[in-house]
């Protein structure tokens, strides 16, 4: 009796070491309704959690199938490296697989890259509080900033005046004179630290300044942080999840991604670093532009200027290469496992293979 016991036991550890982490895990979530708080979010999370694991597997799907000449999916999983990344040779490819690796190394619970820290996630701006360069400054410890002046009085600091904030603040013109960045302080109260970002009009912020800002990913506080605006939790009923949309001959990729999107867009950020991954286009068809060469590079060192070995860093061709080959990969809509809905050339359009 005791060792069946054992042996169930056993077994029920073993399935629970094999459970992939939760979004709690990988992340710091305030369980709060305000101040950036996702109580009302979780379904939505754990869910773009679900596929994010399942974009991410399908990428690295494709370069195994790519690499397998006798797999019947290898000619097309070909072209999808070429079409999305002009990925052919051993090392274009391997950089895409790297990228996609490491977000599913942190999506199994591994820490990011260069942080023993583990980020957090908000579910709108509201856990940070505008403020003016001149306001005066806030310490660690949420105390105000003195120093003693000639007259051996105190005076209150500005955050203008910190030393470690003015790069954030303050920038050379081509006269040589100083002038301001046009950035403002936020204060992260959760962190008690400050955040550099523009100042928006009219008392906007980032989440409610435009309708494209759906998320974001910033990498000045310690630990780093992705928000996800709230507009960015509104879409129809055929975007709310991943494959409720049926392709259909002539598609556009556009209209198959789903409302996890932005949240999978902001993991390679996160992960990876905002200088690695920068944000080159978020359009499919200016994206096959840079690619060939039709869009400048106007990106600054240490970037290599190549077209195509900039856009294997941005994170939305990731989306649109992932999203893609998880339709290739799916059968329910052909009717059968030798015919494909494949979206290889941003379109989708049924195959044999």
């Amino acid at each position: 009796m005791l060792s069946s016991v054992l042996a169930l036991f056993c077994l029920f550890l073993l399935s629970v070491l094999a459970t992939d982490p939760t979004i709690d895990t990988i992340f710091v979530i305030k369980d709060t309704d305000t101040h950036g708080g996702c109580r009302q979010r979780r379904q939505a999370l754990d869910n773009y959690l679900f596929e994010s694991r399942a974009l991410v597997a399908a990428g690295l799907q494709a370069i195994e199938h790519a690499k397998d000449s006798s797999a019947k999916e290898s000619v097309v999983a070909k072209r999808y490296l070429y079409t999305y990344f002009r990925a052919v040779d051993d090392a274009s490819i391997e950089f895409v697989k790297r990228f996609l690796r490491v977000v599913q190394d942190f999506l199994s619970g591994k820490k990011v890259i260069g942080s023993d820290k583990i980020p957090r996630l908000y579910c709108d701006d509201t856990w940070l509080v505008k403020l003016e360069p001149t306001d005066i400054a806030w310490d660690h410890e949420n105390n105000d900033v003195y120093t003693i002046g000639e007259d051996g009085v105190f005076q209150p600091v500005s955050i203008d005046q910190i030393e470690t904030y003015r790069k954030y603040l303050w920038e050379l013109n081509k006269e040589g004179n100083w002038e301001r960045t046009g950035k403002v302080p936020y204060w992260a109260g959760d962190m008690s630290q400050y955040l550099f970002d523009d100042s928006y009009k009219k008392g906007k912020t980032y989440c409610t300044n435009s309708a494209q800002n759906l998320g974001a990913s910033q990498e000045q506080t310690r630990p780093n942080t992705l928000t996800l605006c709230p507009r960015s939790f509104k879409s129809t009923v055929k975007r709310a999840k991943l494959g409720n949309t049926a392709p259909k001959a002539r598609m556009a990729l556009a209209n198959v991604l789903p409302q996890s999107g932005t949240f999978y867009h902001e993991l390679y950020h996160v992960v990876l670093g905002n200088d690695q991954t920068p944000d080159l286009s978020y359009q499919w068809t200016e994206s096959q532009d840079w690619l060939q060469g039709k869009q400048p590079t106007a990106v600054p060192v240490p970037y290599d200027k190549d077209h195509e070995h900039l856009i294997r860093r941005n994170p939305e061709s990731y989306l649109w290469f992932t999203v893609g080959y998880w339709y290739f990969l799916q059968t329910q809509w052909s009717g059968s496992s030798d015919n494909r809905w494949s979206f290889d050339t941003g379109v989708a359009q049924l195959i044999s293979i």
